[in-house]
């Protein structure tokens, strides 16, 4: 089956673009303590996976996504569609006294209703209310503050259901400024 069956605004390319803005996004706000501002498209299950990864941490920069892989799109038969996909990426941490850069890998499940339309490409940033298309706003019972509704489902947008971290390594500070650059001590030949 194809999800454009049902939704002729269905493009992967804007799929994938959502994704790499939400990874970002949410990436940013746990560093930020900010994650509650997303809930139009992280559940409390999702939000609580990526608080719980580090949760003394004071900043998250230098996201970079190395891979993007929609592993399925399940459930074109039911009412809500399942998109499973995986992310490689690289970001630093930094708490209170060092920095610490991760590579990691992370599968995140998506849903939404299957015959819902696709918002066009620059609605599709994870920055704007799923339902009336207002900035990102958010009062503090996770509604927003523009048309007041709550938002725990796919019924608007792609939400995430979950988030499973599949493998993560350390890495040397990422894109820092005080990396040293290698081999400038050697003679110029």
């Amino acid at each position: 089956g194809d999800l454009r069956n049902f939704d002729p605004n269905f493009s992967e390319i804007t799929f994938a673009d959502f994704c790499y803005s939400l990874y970002a996004r949410a990436h940013q706000a746990r560093g930020g303590k900010d994650l509650d501002r997303y809930a139009a498209y992280l559940s409390i299950a999702a939000r609580n996976a990526l608080h719980s990864r580090a949760p003394t941490v004071k900043e998250v920069r230098g996201v970079v996504i190395g891979s993007f892989k929609v592993g399925s799109f399940d459930g074109l038969e039911s009412e809500t569609v399942t998109a499973k996909v995986v992310y490689e990426a690289n970001y630093t941490e930094v708490h209170e006294r060092k920095e610490q850069g991760w590579y990691v890998r992370a599968q995140w499940v998506l849903e939404r209703r299957r015959d819902i339309l696709s918002p066009p490409p620059e609605k599709a940033k994870a920055d704007h209310c799923p339902r009336c298309g207002a900035a990102l706003a958010t009062r503090t019972d996770g509604a927003c503050e523009y048309c007041g509704v709550k938002i725990e489902s796919g019924a608007f947008q792609w939400y995430v259901r979950s988030i499973a971290l599949l493998s993560r390594e350390t890495r040397g500070p990422l894109l820092t400024s005080n990396v040293p650059e290698q081999g400038t001590e050697r003679p110029t030949v």
